[in-house]
């Protein structure tokens, strides 16, 4: 895909969709459920839910749905699921798993500090790898 001529850049904030966003995934989740995994392979039907879903939202899920454990950060080992989309590996550093979703972090960019069972994630002020003042 290409951006037209006319398009203009503007920050996506899922917070802002974040009631559409979940009733459409619940939506798209029942749908899903109702397909015949034993295939292995979705319906035409569903795959254009899929294409129109992405559109709209954007590739949401991709990280989480590919491991098995919910704190990436902090298990330091990301488990990933079998057959997962991004390598053939089971087991991935924690680095490693952040650098294949924000390739364009440079070191120092984010930084991570670990306290008790709480993790707290902050970006650098003068990062040029993020966009915008949020979260």
């Amino acid at each position: 895909m290409v951006a037209t001529v006319d398009a203009t850049f503007t920050m996506y904030n899922p917070f802002n969709v974040a009631e559409e966003l979940f009733i459409d995934t619940i939506q798209l989740g029942d749908k899903a459920s109702k397909e015949d995994i034993q295939k292995n392979t979705f319906s035409e039907e569903m795959k254009s839910e899929l294409i129109i879903f992405a559109k709209k939202y954007g590739l949401l899920g991709f990280v989480s749905a590919s491991a098995y454990n919910r704190d990436i950060i902090g298990d330091e080992k990301a488990l990933l699921i079998e057959k997962n989309l991004i390598t053939k590996e089971k087991i991935m550093d924690e680095s490693e798993y952040l650098k294949e979703f924000i390739p364009f972090v440079e070191e120092g960019d984010i930084t991570f500090r670990k306290y008790r069972n709480n993790i707290d994630v902050r970006k650098a002020e003068d990062s040029q790898g993020f966009l915008g003042n949020g979260p």
